[in-house]
């Protein structure tokens, strides 16, 4: 199955992403900057920490909710950033996406599975039917 992009993106690029093979984050970070920035806040325990995960797309420095994991962190990070640049490259694969919703009992991978290639591969399958 191809997950496929719309908008206003010229045929190159699009076949660049396609030929990429990358899952959204490592695409995202290879886009907008290498360098990721990591917060340690105190956490409600003593003893305990929360991860909060900042990238820079431009001039605008993209600040994510804190979690209890780096792994939840940067994919709460990346996807608000994959967001902004979907708006910034009117692609419309993610513009209905809504925020990710992690108080639900789910693992990493179900979750990053479910609002990033889940959403490529919706948006294929409606196209394909059409």
């Amino acid at each position: 199955m191809k997950a496929s992009l719309s908008g206003d993106l010229p045929g190159n690029v699009k076949e660049m992403l396609a030929r990429t093979r990358k899952n959204a984050i490592s695409l995202f970070l290879e886009i907008v900057t290498p360098e990721v920035v990591f917060e340690n806040l105190p956490g409600d325990d003593k003893g305990t920490y929360l991860f909060v995960t900042s990238v820079q797309i431009e001039d605008l420095l993209l600040k994510g909710s804190p979690h209890r994991t780096k792994s939840v962190s940067k994919l709460d990070c990346f996807i608000k950033g994959i967001k902004i640049l979907c708006k910034k490259f009117s692609v419309e694969t993610t513009n209905a996406a809504q925020d990710l919703q992690f108080k639900q009992d789910t693992s990493f991978f179900e979750l990053l599975r479910l609002h990033t290639y889940a959403k490529f591969y919706r948006r294929h399958a409606e196209s394909s039917w059409t």
